[in-house]
């Protein structure tokens, strides 16, 4: 398994265990990630999500601004 290191919360994103985290994974920088994250005995492990470098986190908020613009 992957290593992972979260580096800060940032939120909640809707109400079904999603959430913003900065991430290390690996030996790699830390990158914004947006995935649901599930308590174990071992502690927080990751599900299905996205991860994100900062460009590509702008580019997508330049995205949504303009679809939600409408």
């Amino acid at each position: 398994m992957i290593e992972y290191r979260i580096e800060q919360d940032l939120g909640a994103v809707g109400g079904n265990g999603k959430s913003l985290k900065l991430v290390r994974w690996g030996d790699n920088p830390a990158k914004l990630d947006l995935r649901t994250w599930r308590e174990s005995e071992e502690g927080l492990k990751p599900g299905k999500g996205i991860t994100l470098t900062d460009n590509e986190a702008k580019e997508l908020a330049g995205v949504l601004a303009k679809y939600l613009a409408g």
